[in-house]
């Protein structure tokens, strides 16, 4: 039998949304064994009279108190009681060096790397090589790894020791690699090239559809599938077309203030259901540090905000916007793995000709108007000059699916 195109997505949808390996039943059981294990386990460490010792040696070990005899031979046993009492372990790349620098290679089980899609190799490879498995968990179409060398000395390096561009690139991650060397791979295309995809997982269930469809034609070729069971008949996808000039580099005060009206509906809608003063799950996206730093600024000093959602005499309300001015205004990297309700991207950048090389650089690839976008659960607002980049790659995808406003009327403020 030969199925329709509309068949095979619904039989793809269904294979994405299913784990053949997992099941409610089985679920639970595994969920049961795994209590079991680590019951068994703290009995062990409880009622051993050897468990004090061995922490109280593994803590001499990372003061540094033992010799060089006692850590050849005692380091991979004491780090192994030091797991037995705490399974899990978390650590930083750049802490492995100093925090397992006395383990030694496959002497931990399992690694899982969080995040590996913005970490670059190199900073993993201590870990690796200390462990017998690893699992990267990452998107490569989100952040990207940070690198501070030069071009030109990574090319050197790259022909020096004949490596292949790929190795070579400033945009290969854990992940990136992890990708290439697994067994089950698939193959994705982005801007007509071809690259390694490791076993992904397709279905999306934090966005509402208009916000996920966004991410998953610009970064996806439209293969995630979306799953969220709440649909918000009321949700927002608005793209608020504001020109005007930069100040201090890419931030432009007129899109600051017209950011304003939706801050303070967040709070008082955030109050109205709370019952309470409280901080709304807000955040305030920027691609550029200069357009946070003057975003926070000037809310941070500006009255209206203050007047206009807080009693004079209410200290606690006042302090909450400052708590929110620190901590939910930010860059892409701020947020990266983060959600909130609504989410305002700040685009900035001067409506002349003077900052078009600040434009070209965000629009260079999916990855932040991706994370951007993807952190938003249901409302979403895009902010900046739509004649600067409503027609450039990936953010002409937003622009065409978002609701447009040239002003602000359609807020109660």
């Amino acid at each position: 039998m030969k199925l329709t195109e509309s068949e095979k997505a619904q039989e793809y949808k269904t294979a994405q949304e299913k784990a053949p390996w997992n099941g409610k039943e089985i679920n639970k059981l595994r969920e049961t064994l795994f209590l079991e294990a680590m019951n068994l386990q703290r009995a062990f460490v409880e009622n051993s009279s050897q468990m004090r010792d061995q922490l109280d040696a593994f803590s001499k070990m990372m003061r540094g108190n033992l010799s060089s005899t006692q850590l050849d031979k005692y380091a991979a046993s004491l780090f192994q009681g030091f797991a037995l009492a705490v399974p899990v372990i978390s650590s930083t790349f750049a802490s492995i060096g100093s925090f397992l620098r006395y383990v030694g290679r496959e002497d931990i089980g399992l690694v899982l790397a969080d995040e590996s899609g913005q970490a670059m190799p190199q900073a993993a490879a201590g870990v690796i090589w200390r462990c017998r498995r690893v699992i990267a968990v990452g998107d490569p179409l989100q952040i990207e790894p940070v690198v501070t060398i030069h071009d030109k000395t990574i090319e050197f390096l790259k022909n020096y020791y004949k490596q292949s561009a790929f190795i070579a690139s400033k945009t290969t991650s854990v992940q990136s690699l992890a990708d290439a060397a697994n067994n089950y791979i698939g193959i994705r295309e982005l801007d007509g090239t071809n690259f390694y995809v490791g076993s992904p997982l397709l279905v999306h269930g934090r966005c509402q559809k208009r916000i996920f469809d966004i991410a998953n034609i610009i970064a996806y070729n439209e293969t995630m599938i979306y799953n969220n069971t709440v649909d918000r008949e009321e949700s927002v996808c608005a793209w608020l077309d504001v020109k005007g000039q930069s100040q201090n580099k890419h931030f432009v005060l007129e899109q600051a203030k017209r950011i304003l009206p939706i801050i303070k509906n967040e709070f008082i809608a955030s109050w109205n259901k709370n019952g309470k003063s409280e901080i709304p799950s807000l955040f305030i996206i920027s691609p550029f540090r200069n357009v946070k730093a003057g975003l926070a600024s000037y809310y941070r000093d500006n009255d209206f905000l203050y007047h206009n959602i807080c009693e004079s005499n209410d200290v606690e309300c006042k302090q909450n916007i400052k708590d929110w001015i620190r901590d939910n205004i930010g860059t892409i990297h701020t947020f990266q793995g983060k959600e909130a309700d609504t989410v305002i991207i700040c685009l900035g950048v001067d409506s002349g000709e003077k900052e078009n090389g600040a434009v070209e650089w965000a629009c260079g690839r999916p990855n932040i108007l991706n994370v951007a976008v993807t952190r938003a659960k249901n409302n979403l607002y895009i902010v900046g000059d739509a004649d600067k980049w409503a027609s450039k790659p990936y953010f002409s995808t937003a622009y065409e699916l978002c609701e447009k406003y040239t002003n602000i009327n359609f807020f109660n403020y």
